[in-house]
């Protein structure tokens, strides 16, 4: 199994009044109930007829549950699996046979997929912690099949690939989740492995026999070990791990948002290199412009700026906290965070009081800071002469780069709103 998570506690169903079998062979757990008081004999065998267990018992019984009563004789308890029969005799000779089953095809794994913060400068989205389940059942049983999880939990989980019922349970304490297909695929989330005890898949008719799965374990509590002879039985497969999108050209940009991968190109333009009209090499008032194709793409009277195109220069992704309140601004600054472009040496940040999201009247603050790379430059600022003035109210910052003060490109802002 992917996780140590699972145990095996109380019976996941409770077991019939009627005359039943209940077996987990995940945990090699049987109930037997309504069979009378005996002398009662239980007999599992493979699928080739051989007797891999025998119990003899009077009434109702409990095997593997919490430790003894275990199975007779031997050294090891019998390793149950789909296919195997189960059945219940009377104990005498040619006694008659009161109970059979096969072991139904129940399976499942899961795995547990850590919370990731995502990357918001880059677009990437936050995704929570999540419990993933794939199982496999017999033709027809999902309708009546049931997967339960059992812990400790938020108040509020999602699921997809089954339907929680909210009717019969507390959401705090455990989950019933009935799958949507005979394969199936459910995944919780938030979920972190630290909340789940248990997680048991059964199927089987109600108020009969019923064949249940939680999962491989290396022992049964005070009964021999399991016989592990058998080799180690085929799980589904679960899907891969989610994988955050990459950055091919390193601008910041990631794949999944990027339109030109491989070539280097702002934020604000997906991606791609910003274009302008073609005409080879100029230059004028000191700034020049290079001709660059792009590539892949019909390049007839454009070009793209150069690296050399100093006005070109400007911060992508620009980031902070939409709500901020006075005393966070006095106890940790104010932060931000960019994407700055090669070449870039000077970035200008400042600061206006903002009406109806646009900046207006002069700077309340403004200041020059020199990035040492491109790619995300974070800055935090502190300055008494800001935070004094930063009262409750709306601003907005602007910010500018350039290859130095005298040379800054177009402005990139974004608003933000302090309160009291």
């Amino acid at each position: 199994m992917t996780t140590a998570a699972a145990v095996v506690g109380a019976a996941a169903f409770a077991v019939p009044a009627q005359a039943a079998i209940e077996v987990d062979h995940g945990s090699e757990f049987v109930s037997i109930a309504g069979e009378g008081d005996g002398p009662l004999r239980l007999t599992v065998t493979d699928p080739a007829g051989n007797a891999i267990g025998v119990k003899q018992f009077t009434g109702d019984i409990e095997l593997n549950h919490d430790g003894p009563p275990c199975f007779d004789g031997g050294t090891s308890t019998p390793d149950m699996r789909p296919g195997d029969k189960l059945t219940v005799s009377q104990d005498v000779d040619g006694g008659a046979v009161l109970n059979e089953y096969v072991i139904e095809n129940v399976l499942a794994n899961w795995d547990f997929v850590p919370a990731n913060a995502g990357d918001p400068v880059n677009g990437v989205p936050a995704t929570p912690a999540t419990l993933v389940i794939t199982g496999t059942l017999p033709a027809g049983a999902a309708s009546t099949a049931e997967v339960r999880i059992g812990g400790d939990f938020p108040a509020n989980v999602n699921v997809t690939g089954g339907d929680l019922d909210t009717t019969r349970q507390d959401l705090d304490r455990r989950l019933l989740i009935t799958p949507d297909a005979d394969d199936f695929t459910i995944r919780v989330s938030p979920i972190a492995e630290a909340n789940v005890a248990e997680i048991i898949v059964g199927a089987g008719a109600d108020g009969g026999n019923i064949t249940m799965f939680s999962g491989q374990v290396n022992g049964v509590l005070d009964c021999p070990a399991i016989d592990t002879s058998r080799g180690p039985i085929a799980l589904p497969a679960l899907p891969p791990r989610p994988q955050p999108p990459g950055d091919a050209d390193s601008d910041g940009v990631t794949n999944d948002r990027d339109k030109c991968p491989s070539v280097v190109g702002p934020f604000n333009n997906d991606g791609c290199p910003l274009v302008v009209p073609s005409g080879g090499a100029t230059s004028s008032g000191g700034t020049t412009v290079r001709t660059i194709p792009l590539a892949g793409a019909t390049t007839a009277g454009r070009s793209v700026l150069g690296s050399t195109a100093s006005a070109s220069l400007r911060v992508a992704n620009l980031s902070l906290a939409r709500r901020i309140s006075a005393a966070r601004l006095r106890s940790q600054g104010l932060r931000t965070s960019m994407r700055v472009q090669e070449g870039t040496k000077v970035v200008r940040i400042a600061v206006y009081k903002a009406r109806n999201g646009r900046k207006t009247g002069r700077a309340v603050f403004t200041t020059n800071r020199t990035p040492r790379a491109a790619g995300l430059y974070r800055v935090t600022l502190r300055d008494r002469a800001l935070l004094r003035r930063l009262r409750a109210g709306s601003y907005v910052m602007e910010v500018k780069a350039g290859r130095n003060a005298g040379s800054l490109g177009t402005a990139t802002r974004i608003a933000f709103t302090v309160t009291r």
